[in-house]
């Protein structure tokens, strides 16, 4: 076992010095993202652009969540935008009803068509209904203004009351 270990840092280091790699270090050959992206949705504004995301990959910690909204958003942005990354595409389905819900039940709220109780109750029975999984599939948004939120709604009161 320590033969074949030490047969595959060997190896490792000679790719790491053929010409075709240049001068990148062993880190950068490993950290090379390992991924597939489908573009599944986008909303577009006067100066901001939203891209939705399914990913597909191994690793979804933080850091290569990171890593992967930054490359999306150097490729597709051309405006100030965010990037939102699904690892479902039902997630990302619940994701655009709860904006639209959200928008009409506020339109509801301003033009006093119902109370604020009555709008905390139906956000109450969709969250009840829908939090948890798209908590659970929504990995990540990385903001117009280059900041990356993890695991958003895993971070929120609701979750830890929901989704026990």
């Amino acid at each position: 076992m320590k033969k074949i270990y030490f047969l595959s840092i060997l190896i490792l280091m000679f790719s790491c010095s053929s010409p075709d790699q240049g001068n990148k270090s062993i880190e950068e050959i490993i950290q090379k993202l390992d991924y597939k992206a489908e573009l599944v949705g986008t909303k577009q504004y006067d100066t901001i652009q939203n891209f939705y995301f399914l990913i597909s990959t191994v690793d979804t910690s933080k850091a290569t969540m990171e890593k992967i909204a930054k490359e999306l958003k150097e490729k597709h942005c051309t405006l100030k935008c965010n990037i939102d990354l699904y690892d479902d595409r039902q997630a990302y389905v619940l994701s655009m009803e709860k904006d639209s819900i959200d928008i009409y039940w506020n339109a509801q709220l301003a033009q006093n068509e119902i109370t604020l109780k009555q709008y905390k109750e139906n956000f109450d029975k969709w969250n009840n209904k829908n939090y948890c999984y798209l908590a659970n599939h929504h990995l990540g948004r990385y903001t117009y203004d280059n900041f990356f939120w993890p695991y958003v709604l895993v971070k929120e009161s609701t979750y830890k009351e929901l989704c026990k």
